[in-house]
């Protein structure tokens, strides 16, 4: 357990020395993802070795913790990966959405203008 654990725990400072990611919200991501992953396997470990029933935790606490923990980093991804990429599209279509609608008025008034002239 305790070899797992430090391997978890050094691939997370290699991760933030190195940091490969440009963007500070991919670095943040993966930091959190790496964290809830260390956690999860902790707590894992402690269900399956049954240190848990002998020392009397409460059980409901740590399923709760777990999906918080869980719930954060998919919430987090959530926001970092479709917020933009949602606005993006609606920044790119929706403009064009709204040229698309100005030339048909524009066409509009002209095809009036020529149904006044013939």
């Amino acid at each position: 357990m305790n070899q797992t654990l430090k391997a978890n725990l050094a691939f997370l400072i290699i991760l933030q020395y190195i940091q490969p990611y440009k963007n500070n919200n991919d670095r943040n991501l993966a930091v959190l993802s790496d964290i809830a992953l260390t956690l999860t396997m902790l707590i894992g470990l402690l269900i399956k070795t049954d240190t848990m029933h002998s020392e009397n935790w409460n059980s409901t606490v740590v399923d709760v913790s777990l999906v918080v923990i869980n719930g954060a980093v998919s919430i987090y991804a959530a926001y970092t990966i479709l917020l933009p990429t949602c606005l993006g599209f609606w920044i790119k279509y929706g403009c064009l959405f709204q040229v698309v609608l100005l030339y048909e008025q524009q066409y509009l008034e002209w095809f009036h203008l020529l149904q006044i002239l013939f």
